[in-house]
C-alpha cells in the first residue's frame, strides 16, 4: 500500500495553506482541485478527521469571498460528475484541520480574535431595494433572493446545513442524505427533502409562508414534525396562535416574483400593499379593518413606477390614497 512520505505530506499541507490563503494563481487552483478529487491520502484524511469538522477557527482569517467563488466553480464541476459536493466541501475543511494537528506551516492560520463574535464558516448574503439576486451557497444550492432580503448560511455541529432568512427567497436545494438542509425560523423549522420551494419570512410580519414547487419539505414545530408538504401547496404559519394552514397555490403564484412580476390571486389588500411597500421601499398604513381584509386579484410588472402600480390597484380595489414625502422622496403611503 502506498504511504506518503513526511516530505510529501508537508508539501501537500503547504499547497493546502497556499490555496486557503488565496496565494495560488487560477491555474494552480485548478490543478489543486483536481488533486483533491483524486488523492487517496486526502480522502483517508477526510474520513479520519470528519468528526473534527465544525470545531476549528481556521477560516476566520481567510479571504472568504475568494474562497467561496472558487468553491462555486467546484460545485458545478462536481454535479456534472454526479458527485456529492458536500463531501468535497468537508474534505477541504478536514484537510486544513489535519495540517494543524500535524504541526506543519499552516498553524499560523488559527488566530482567534477574542473581541470578535462570529459563526464558523458563516456566509451572509443580501439583496438591495428593487432588485432580485441569485446566489449559489457553498453546498451548491441555488437561491434567488427577493428585494431587501438577507440570508445567513452555515454548517451545524452535526454537519446539517442551516439557513436563517429575513425576507423572501426561492430555493433549489442540492439534496444530501448525510446533511439536512434546514430553514430555521425560530419555533418553525422548514426541512428539505430534495426540493424547489419558496419561503417568505419577515421578522416584522406575523406569519411565515412556505410554498412548494417540486419535491417535498417537512415543517417541524418545536422540533416535532407537523406537516409534509406536496407540490402546489402553500403552508401559512401564524406566529401568534402557532397554527399551520395548508392551501393550494398555482405555479404562477409561486414563481412570479422571481420573474420580476407582482402576482396575487385572491390576496388581501393588506398583503398586496405590504409587498408593494417592500418593493418600493415605502411604509404602508391602511385605515380600516374591512379595507385590509378586502381580497383582490392583481398582476403587473415590478419594473413600472410606484404611482402606475398604485393607480391600477386603486382601480381594482376602490380606495383613496395619499403619499407623504421627505425632500421629494416617498416615505409613507396612506390608504383609506
Amino acid at each position: 500500500m502506498y504511504v506518503a512520505t513526511p516530505k510529501q505530506m508537508s508539501d501537500k499541507i503547504k499547497r493546502i495553506n497556499r490555496y486557503l490563503t488565496n496565494e495560488m494563481s487560477s491555474e494552480e487552483k485548478v490543478d489543486f482541485i483536481h488533486q483533491l478529487d483524486n488523492d487517496i491520502d486526502l480522502k483517508e484524511l477526510f474520513l479520519s478527521q470528519y468528526n473534527l469538522w465544525g470545531k476549528s477557527n481556521v477560516y476566520n482569517v481567510l479571504n472568504k469571498r475568494e474562497v467561496e467563488l472558487d468553491r462555486a466553480k467546484v460545485w458545478k464541476s462536481i454535479r456534472r460528475n454526479n458527485r456529492a459536493p458536500y463531501l468535497i466541501f468537508i474534505r477541504y475543511a478536514a484537510i486544513v484541520i489535519v495540517s494543524l494537528f500535524l504541526g506543519a506551516t499552516g498553524i499560523y492560520l488559527i488566530k482567534p480574535d477574542s473581541t470578535t463574535s462570529y459563526k464558523l464558516n458563516n456566509y451572509s448574503y443580501s439583496s438591495g431595494p428593487k432588485s432580485i439576486s441569485t446566489i449559489t451557497l457553498p453546498d451548491g444550492t441555488e437561491v434567488t433572493l427577493n428585494a431587501n432580503t438577507s440570508l445567513d448560511f452555515n454548517f451545524g455541529e452535526s454537519g446539517e446545513r442551516l439557513v436563517y432568512i429575513n425576507g423572501e427567497a426561492s430555493f433549489n436545494v442540492i439534496h444530501n442524505d448525510l446533511s439536512e438542509f434546514i430553514i430555521d425560523c425560530g419555533n418553525l423549522k422548514i426541512i428539505d427533502v430534495g426540493t424547489v420551494f419558496n419561503v417568505k419570512s419577515y421578522k416584522n410580519q406575523d406569519f411565515i409562508e412556505t410554498t412548494l414547487l417540486e419535491g417535498q419539505v417537512d415543517l417541524h414545530l418545536d422540533n416535532r414534525k407537523e406537516v409534509s408538504m406536496k407540490p402546489g401547496q402553500k403552508a401559512i404559519y401564524t406566529k401568534e396562535n402557532r397554527n399551520i394552514e395548508l392551501i393550494q397555490a398555482g405555479k404562477q403564484e409561486i414563481i412570479a416574483w422571481t420573474k420580476n412580476k407582482f402576482y396575487f390571486n385572491d390576496a388581501s389588500l393588506e398583503e398586496v400593499l405590504n409587498q408593494i411597500g417592500l418593493w418600493y421601499e415605502i411604509e404602508v398604513q391602511i385605515k380600516g379593518k374591512e379595507l385590509k381584509k378586502k381580497t383582490i386579484y392583481f398582476s403587473a410588472s415590478r419594473k413600472q413606477d410606484l404611482l402606475t402600480t398604485l393607480d391600477i390597484i386603486q382601480y381594482i380595489a376602490g380606495f383613496e390614497y395619499t403619499i407623504e414625502t421627505n425632500n421629494g422622496v416617498p416615505q409613507k403611503l396612506l390608504i383609506y
